[in-house]
């Protein structure tokens, strides 16, 4: 979120929505925990469905962070500087930090 706030210059419209999802996804992880910790009142069910909108959020909002930085890249250096080659794309993938959500699908996928 802050690289997005950074790239776009301070803008709010633009965070607005990944920091819902960050709010979001940090009451998801308070419920998560609060469901491991308290034993009498917690099923394994109910575990398991916030440790899933836990993940599901993460990844929503990094997915969404990453789209976010990789249309500022493209749009600053323009379509066909750099994304021709494979270092220009391997560039733009850390840049935006891709790699993390594909890694953390991955792990959503398995678990």
């Amino acid at each position: 979120i802050w690289r997005c706030w950074v790239l776009y210059g301070g803008d709010v419209k633009i965070v607005a929505v990944p920091s819902l999802c960050l709010i979001t996804e940090t009451s998801a992880f308070i419920c998560a925990s609060r469901a491991c910790l308290s034993y009498i009142f917690s099923t394994y069910a109910s575990q398991a469905v916030w440790t899933l909108v836990y993940y599901s959020m993460t990844m929503v909002t990094n997915s969404l962070c990453t789209f976010l930085l990789l249309f500022r890249i493209v749009r600053v250096r323009g379509v066909g500087a750099g994304i021709k080659t494979y270092r220009g794309i391997i560039e733009i993938l850390i840049e935006s930090a891709a790699m993390y959500t594909i890694i953390y699908t991955a792990l959503l996928v398995v678990y």
